[in-house]
């Protein structure tokens, strides 16, 4: 994974200026990336649950089906180590 975070940030740079900005890209990068996966998340939670709701589940399980998915985005949230 480091190294495609390294190939995102861009090339290996000679300036202090340039260094520090692929730097810095390079650390924000996973980030960006848990945002757009938790973003994905909530997308197919939502579809599900309509598709769900359309199909006669009741909204109490549909809620339960949204709570089960906050924990886990929660989960992924928590900082590593």
């Amino acid at each position: 994974m480091d190294e495609i975070i390294e190939l995102l940030a861009g090339p290996e740079q000679t300036s202090l200026e340039a260094k520090a900005a692929h730097q810095e890209l390079a650390q924000r990068t996973p980030a960006i990336m848990d945002t757009q996966r938790l973003v994905a998340l909530v997308v197919a939670a939502v579809s599900a649950t309509s598709t769900a709701m359309a199909a006669g589940v009741q909204i109490v399980t549909a809620a339960v089906r949204i709570a089960k998915l906050i924990q886990r985005i929660a989960i992924l949230r928590k900082p590593k180590g």
